[in-house]
């Protein structure tokens, strides 16, 4: 079953605002999905950015059509296994305050309205299927899917020489295994840079226990970025920073695999006192919103960030 999306706007006295169609990108939760039904050995390793079946699990208090969470299920092609995960509705929290503020900004909302959002779903017959490729202008257009290479190893050899870290009850984020050398490497980078923000690529291999089962990453190197645009508070990738990463990664001949991305925040409260700091955001580690648009280059659920 489709479903049409839609924010709907209240006051704070429970009165109607507005309403405006909203048109999700399901590619990231799908990548994520998939990557999960990897993880427990039930999807092969293969990447693909096709969206799996998205529906809406009804809100509690209010019912359909206000949506509580998201439920998205991926299937495997020939075998019929199909992996399901629930997502939280915020995850569609970025698109909905840029929605709001679009109609804020035509007018539809009154300037400085309180307003409160709810994402809405409602079920329409899904279109007939054109099959694998969409065609475009008469051309066919088909993604080729790429197999994830893993090696397989027992985690149990990593973890053996590993620094115990806490984990949260119940945490089931991908292990990632960093060595030593590599973050003294970055802070060293991040204190010779003062006052601007600096970064670079993290290049590793994924690895596959199936004894447990479980998919880890390995991160083997980190390699300053090159030709970046650096400022106070963001740091820019540009495209001469992806050739200097590829070149980098090619010349080591190690069939290493890009994993991740580091970069430093400087101190921005360095000059603030004590007790002002303790209520500071921005003394803290957080990623900002220019952060997040550069992470969207990293579009795989294996590739991560470190701060």
């Amino acid at each position: 079953m489709s479903f049409v999306w839609t924010v709907e706007l209240s006051r704070p006295d429970g009165s109607f605002a507005a309403r405006a169609p909203l048109e999700p990108d399901w590619g990231p939760a799908s990548i994520w999905v998939r990557f999960e039904g990897m993880r427990r050995g039930l999807l092969p390793p293969v990447l693909s950015s096709a969206p799996g079946d998205v529906e809406p699990r009804w809100a509690d208090d209010a019912g359909a059509p206000y949506v509580g969470a998201l439920r998205v299920a991926i299937s495997a092609d020939g075998d019929g296994a199909i992996v399901r995960e629930e997502i939280p509705v915020s995850y569609l929290r970025r698109q909905v305050v840029a929605l709001t503020r679009s109609l804020a900004a035509a007018g539809e909302l009154a300037p400085g309205e309180v307003v409160y959002p709810r994402v809405c779903a409602e079920p329409i017959e899904r279109r007939a299927s054109v099959g694998a490729a969409a065609r475009v202008g008469g051309f066919a257009i088909a993604e080729i899917p790429r197999p994830l290479v893993l090696r397989e190893t027992s985690m149990a050899s990593f973890l053996r020489r590993a620094t115990p870290c806490d984990l949260a009850e119940g945490d089931t984020d991908v292990p990632i295994f960093v060595p030593t050398g590599v973050l003294e490497e970055a802070e060293a980078l991040s204190a010779a840079a003062g006052d601007v923000e600096t970064g670079g690529f993290l290049f590793g291999h994924l690895h596959r226990d199936p004894s447990l089962p479980e998919i880890f990453v390995e991160i083997t190197a980190q390699v300053p970025a090159e030709h970046v645009l650096a400022e106070r508070a963001r740091i820019t990738f540009t495209p001469e920073s992806w050739a200097a990463a590829e070149a980098a990664r090619c010349a080591r001949g190690r069939e290493e695999s890009l994993v991740s991305w580091w970069h430093f925040h400087p101190d921005f409260c360095g000059n603030c006192p004590r007790e002002r700091r303790e209520q500071c955001t921005l003394d803290s580690t957080f990623f900002s919103a220019e952060d997040v648009s550069l992470h969207h280059l990293f579009g795989q659920a294996h590739q991560t960030a470190l701060l």
